[in-house]
């Protein structure tokens, strides 16, 4: 008759029982009824939400109803609107001038805090370099999705690379600033470091097209295929058709290897690509069909988090938009993912890691994800003492989609840790 409104207040009620000696020996059930919950931080659970060995806590979806947590928010295409003004239409390619929608975010609740800048991400280089040497933040990018397909930000060339033709400057090598080269040959003393940005040439016409676009990035595995980077581009001479990044690859740049250019208006020729004015807060969209509903994973933080929790379990949940974690459980003992799907995660779905015993995730689907899928074990290393964590009858797919290499569908660690019964694809 009086249902809690949170999965916290919740909480917090079990919290309050088991302080006044309360708690039933079977342990507790939250039951969650069907709905979209729409969550603006991370939803935690410390050691004093945990169960006993004999009366765990679940928290699940009630009977077959379709419970979801959301750390984004939902868009109907209906709510779009025709784009209109003149300067606008100039910038967008002819074939979309009539397709592209648009809609005013910060009309509608969403602040420039929430949506944020964007921020680069590697594994090329130390990532203490672009805060350090050019006042760059870190962060995670917010990511877009229509009807539960990834969606690019306006780009060039469309869903595929183009490929360096030609190094002009390779840039600073900046793979010998990482501090782990210390005491090598390679190593660069900081007294003797100058950032410097690589230098390609692109397509002429492409020159001249984005000379006087502002926040233009690339993206670029510029030396290894292994080593991707994002970068700033710091500017465009339109006469000799050459393009000058912020920051360089692990070894500069090298001909022949893949690089896209994106967060273009100039560039929203093919539908299910979108660009935000960041300045204006307008959302710009082509659409890939006449209806449907645009989703944008704003949270930063983790969607649910655990800290020294033990014996409680998750079944039956819908996770999805998330920038960071869907499921982050540290340090915990007998923490149990079951039949739950997590979806339009930016960097990993389920981390369940540290000091951690008897954990497992088992029937559960996790897909369209930005990197890792699962990231599992514990136990005690030195003393080899197992930790009994398993994956088991889960399917994977569609996973290191932004972070695109060190990705894997599992991952494991500690002792004894194992993963069986699944299907991993779509890598």
């Amino acid at each position: 008759d009086a249902p809690f409104a949170t999965i916290e207040e919740a909480r917090d009620y079990i919290r309050q029982i088991k302080k006044d000696g309360k708690y039933p020996a079977h342990g507790v059930t939250v039951n969650l009824r069907g709905g979209n919950y729409f969550i603006s931080d991370t939803i935690e659970f410390t050691e004093e939400d945990s169960g006993t060995s004999d009366g765990e806590i679940t928290y699940r979806a009630y009977v077959n109803e379709d419970v979801t947590i959301n750390g984004g928010i939902e868009i109907n295409l209906n709510k779009f609107e025709n784009v209109s003004d003149s300067e606008v239409l100039k910038r967008v390619p002819a074939n979309a001038k009539k397709g592209i929608k648009q809609y005013d975010l910060f009309k509608n609740g969403i602040t420039k805090e929430m949506i944020g800048e964007i921020y680069y991400i590697n594994t090329s280089m130390n990532t203490t370099i672009g805060e350090k040497y050019y006042g760059m933040k870190a962060g995670k990018n917010i990511s877009a999705y229509f009807d539960g397909e990834m969606l690019d930000v306006a780009r060039w060339p469309n869903g595929e690379y183009a490929t360096i033709e030609n190094v002009i400057d390779p840039g600073a090598r900046s793979a010998g600033w990482n501090e782990a080269k210390k005491g090598t040959a390679e190593y660069v003393e900081e007294a003797d470091r100058v950032p410097k940005g690589m230098k390609i040439s692109i397509p002429s016409e492409k020159a001249k097209l984005w000379s006087n676009v502002k926040d233009i990035w690339a993206y670029g595995q510029w030396t290894y295929t292994w080593s991707y980077l994002t970068t700033p581009i710091k500017s465009i001479d339109a006469e000799n058709a050459v393009m000058e990044t912020v920051l360089d690859g692990i070894s500069g740049a090298r001909k022949g290897q893949p690089y896209y250019v994106f967060n273009l208006l100039e560039e929203l020729d093919t539908p299910g690509e979108y660009y935000i004015d960041r300045d204006s807060g307008i959302l710009y969209f082509y659409p890939p069909k006449s209806s449907g509903t645009f989703e944008m994973a704003l949270l930063q933080k983790d969607i649910i988090k655990l800290t020294g929790t033990k014996n409680l379990k998750f079944k039956g949940l819908r996770i999805k938009n998330g920038l960071s974690k869907g499921i982050a459980a540290t340090d915990v003992d007998n923490i149990g993912v079951e039949h739950c799907v997590l979806t339009q995660i930016n960097t990993l779905a389920i981390d369940i890691t540290g000091n951690t015993y008897n954990s497992y995730v088992t029937g559960s689907l996790l897909y369209n994800l930005g990197g890792t899928g699962i990231f599992i074990g514990g136990g005690d290393m030195k003393e080899m003492i197992p930790d009994n964590c398993y994956v088991e009858n889960c399917w994977i797919h569609d996973f290191g989609k932004i972070y695109t290499t060190y990705n894997p569908g599992v991952y494991l660690r500690g002792v004894g840790t194992r993963v069986s019964h699944c299907r991993i694809n779509n890598a």
